[in-house]
């Protein structure tokens, strides 16, 4: 039987299966067993891809629960936060706590020990030095408010927060009683260490006044802290239990070392509050010494000068002592 030409539509047909097997082997498409080897590699490169997704998704999930790591912070910063920390808490307690923070109480403390522990070591008894800590301690509180008081309208141009006077915490009428408060409280226990001890400690009173209203903002700001460290020695060499005059004149020496004493706390104090007094226009000595220099030399500056104040006042106790015996 003779064979039958195939129709058009067959002969099209094959021509198309044809150029599919052409263009496969110009692609290279795998077949049979190297087929099947790259199909279960694409399905364990699926298999990894997933894994690693939901790692991926346990890792933002462990992320977006955990705390998330403080930045670093400088150390003035770090102080800033933790006084906003300590009046948060005392905030609580009310007035009381901020009328704390408004006195300055570091530096008043600081100062009543130091006091306190010389009066010790000039041969007074332990009730003896107690008092005249305390009596320090009670004349800073009080300065320390004034201070503020002071100050509120410079502490508000700088934009201190961590003031509770200017922050409008703290009333400033309630620190002023306050202070006037302490103020009388410190003439008797003033002049428990003595009639002379105690007039000598309480002119520290006008000096800090003036110094509050008017020197702290000028280049004269040292003259307030060394003439009240200048007084401190008198009030220990006549420093007794009751009225009258106890011991002998103080050494000149020991009276100018603790002026130079002065002199270093006061550019300690000065080193953190350098930008805000620049904002504040506060144009003390520290300030402009580090406008000069830059506020690293004066740190520098500083721990040398307070080193050298510190062997001074060492030296001079021991020999010649703190009263002209």
């Amino acid at each position: 039987m003779p064979a039958v030409p195939d129709s058009d539509a067959q002969i099209s047909q094959k021509a198309r299966k044809k150029a599919r097997k052409k263009a496969r082997k110009k692609a290279g498409r795998p077949r049979g067993r190297r087929a099947a080897k790259e199909t279960s590699g694409s399905l364990l490169g699926r298999v990894r891809t997933s894994a690693d997704k939901r790692a991926m998704r346990r890792s933002a999930v462990k992320a977006a629960t955990q705390e998330p790591k403080p930045p670093r912070r400088s150390p003035a910063r770090w102080s800033a936060d933790k006084i906003r920390q300590i009046r948060a808490a005392v905030r609580k307690e009310g007035q009381l706590g901020l009328l704390l923070l408004a006195a300055h109480p570091v530096q008043a403390l600081v100062l009543g020990a130091v006091v306190g522990g010389l009066a010790l070591l000039s041969d007074r008894t332990f009730g003896q030095a107690v008092m005249s800590g305390l009596a320090v301690l009670i004349v800073q509180l009080a300065l320390g408010l004034h201070n503020d008081v002071s100050d509120v309208a410079l502490d508000r141009k700088a934009g201190r927060t961590t003031k509770p006077i200017a922050a409008g915490e703290l009333p400033s009428g309630n620190a002023t009683y306050v202070a006037i408060v302490l103020l009388v409280l410190a003439i008797p226990v003033a002049l428990q260490s003595g009639t002379v001890a105690g007039v000598a400690l309480l002119a520290t009173l006008p000096i800090g006044y003036v110094h509050n209203r008017i020197l702290h903002r000028t280049f004269a700001s040292f003259l307030g802290w060394m003439a009240t460290f200048a007084l401190f020695p008198v009030f220990l060499a006549y420093g007794g239990w009751g009225g009258g005059r106890h011991g002998d004149d103080p050494t000149w020496q020991f009276i100018v070392a603790f002026a130079f004493v002065g002199l270093c706390a006061h550019l300690a104090t000065s080193l953190p509050d350098l930008v805000v007094d620049n904002a504040a226009g506060v144009k003390s000595l520290p300030l402009r010494i580090a406008l000069k220099t830059g506020a690293p030399r004066l740190l520098v500056i500083t721990v040398v000068l307070s080193v050298l104040v510190l062997a001074a006042v060492i030296v001079v106790g021991i020999d010649p002592g703190l009263r002209q015996w």
